[in-house]
């Protein structure tokens, strides 16, 4: 519940802080912040148009999370807690849950590039009503696979991420001697590993991002996720 909250409504408002801000400099940025929730035409604009998709993806993520997360590092840790055990359940882990909830993704990024959140150049009219009709628009004009566009970039970001944030939290449990995790510390460890993590695949996010959001483009820009990378 609350890893929901926190990602529904903290998470999705800062990213769309960081779609908005681009090239802008700390007090430009919070100067944007503070225009953005003082305004109520201005936060109806921006937070508001995809916040119920943040708010199906935090609660996906939570569930995957709280099914996923016991499997995956039981499997993995069973004969081993060596670092390498927790790295491969990390990246199982990490991989399949961004496998799971790139629809979701794809709908919530699209949906801030409709609205202009996320810019796009030379974007397509498409018009859609709410949520629920975009994604019936987008699955009868394009089918299921549209909704996963960007796959092997967030397959990617899932082995990056997962072996950036096993390596990491496994590496400093044991240098603080946290053998149990659990307590203050665990809490300092996990904070570390995955600011560490969303700093290592922000590139590859961003080219995600970028993936999904081309296909609103008259003149698309990327042939594949390789090009995309490449360019």
């Amino acid at each position: 519940i609350s890893s929901t909250l926190i990602n529904t409504f903290i998470g999705h408002s800062l990213d769309v802080i960081n779609f908005k801000s681009g090239r802008k400099n700390w007090s430009q940025t919070l100067s944007l912040s503070k225009e953005l929730f003082s305004s109520k035409e201005k936060f109806n604009q921006t937070i508001a148009p995809a916040l119920n998709v943040s708010y199906v993806s935090s609660i996906s993520n939570s569930f995957i999370s709280s099914i996923l997360c016991p499997i995956v590092y039981h499997h993995y840790n069973k004969k081993s807690s060596s670092i390498v055990s927790n790295a491969k359940a990390s990246i199982a882990y990490f991989t399949l849950s961004n496998l799971l909830l790139q629809p979701i993704d794809y709908v919530r990024y699209m949906i801030m590039a409709h609205k202009g959140i996320i810019p796009v150049k030379d974007k397509q009219n498409f018009i859609f009503k709410n949520t629920n009709d975009f994604v019936e628009r987008t699955y009868i004009s394009k089918g299921v696979g549209e909704f996963y566009r960007g796959l092997s970039l967030s397959m990617m970001k899932g082995i990056v991420g997962g072996a950036t944030y096993g390596l990491i939290n496994e590496s400093l449990n044991s240098l603080f001697n946290n053998k149990y995790k659990k307590g203050i510390k665990n809490f300092f460890i996990d904070t570390l590993s995955l600011s560490a993590t969303i700093g290592v695949v922000f590139p590859l996010e961003k080219m995600r991002i970028a993936y999904i959001a081309d296909s609103l483009r008259s003149h698309r820009q990327y042939k594949n996720e390789l090009d995309c990378m490449t360019k």
